[in-house]
């Protein structure tokens, strides 16, 4: 078996004034591999992800634990450590398209500015547009050329969550973080962007961690499923282990919880 790409060991992180928000969260991931971290709000999912590429906002402090990335301990070296990886080997696709671009900038010169900084030599301009072509190609954006011109509210939500995931591309990353992904996406367009991501992750060898509160979702996509309450790991399985024979309560009842494809409206509201 290979070394994991990513280990996470003990870490725990608190906020000023309240309960430790990850109290010893611990899981191995590796390249290829599609992880999902399930949970209702408030459980640690996102502050687990933002913990790995050191994003954590000011009032978080880091009170134990360790984060190795290629066995780099990235809570022991700091910022430094953790800089010169983000965006690069490892990237993150967060939940609002429309909050994360910037409505004054056209989308090209958005993915652009990230091909930029993670070409590690001057771009000419033909081919910094060359790439951006090339990722909006890459994530299923008809006609490239022309949408590399268009500001966001020109795009539908789905175009511009794929715009987002051509910027997460941009520093070719080996692990991609998908924290709730289709949020605000009609059905149609969630299960597009799910098989997108799958299907990059596929291709390009890219280690995911996939953030849901949807345990179908997970079901479907991920090889592996951590279950998260209260800051802690309740659970975590192979997906068809998980579901066929889980071993938390709490991991029962969210699956109890999940409407089969036959289900009823009148089976939910009972």
């Amino acid at each position: 078996m290979t070394a994991p790409l990513l280990r996470v060991d003990g870490l725990k992180v608190g906020f000023r004034g309240a309960a430790p928000a990850l109290d010893g969260i611990s899981f191995d991931l590796r390249a290829g591999e599609t992880l999902a971290l399930v949970g209702e709000s408030g459980s640690g999912k996102s502050v687990t992800a933002l913990s790995i590429l050191g994003l954590l906002p000011p009032a978080a402090t880091i009170l134990g634990g360790r984060i190795l990335f290629d066995d780099v301990d990235l809570l022991a070296g700091g910022e430094a450590a953790v800089a010169p990886l983000r965006g690069r080997a490892m990237s993150m696709v967060f939940q609002n398209p429309r909050r994360a671009l910037d409505p004054l900038r056209r989308v090209g010169d958005a993915i652009g500015d990230v091909v930029g900084v993670h070409a590690g030599r001057r771009l000419t301009r033909a081919d910094r547009t060359a790439r951006v072509q090339a990722l909006l190609a890459a994530v299923g954006i008809p006609d490239p050329v022309r949408r590399a011109r268009a500001f966001p509210h020109e795009l539908s939500g789905g175009m511009c969550q794929r715009v987002m995931i051509a910027i997460a591309l941009a520093g070719s990353p080996r692990l991609l973080i998908a924290d709730e992904p289709t949020t605000g996406l009609d059905v149609t367009t969630q299960a597009v962007i799910l098989d997108l991501i799958g299907d990059l992750a596929k291709a390009r060898g890219m280690a995911t961690i996939l953030i849901t509160h949807d345990l179908a979702v997970a079901a479907e996509r991920a090889h592996r499923i951590l279950v998260m309450r209260r800051g802690r790991v309740v659970e975590q399985a192979p997906t068809a282990q998980l579901f066929q024979a889980p071993a938390d309560p709490y991991t029962r009842a969210l699956i109890r919880a999940t409407p089969g494809p036959d289900s009823r409206i009148g089976d939910l509201v009972r």
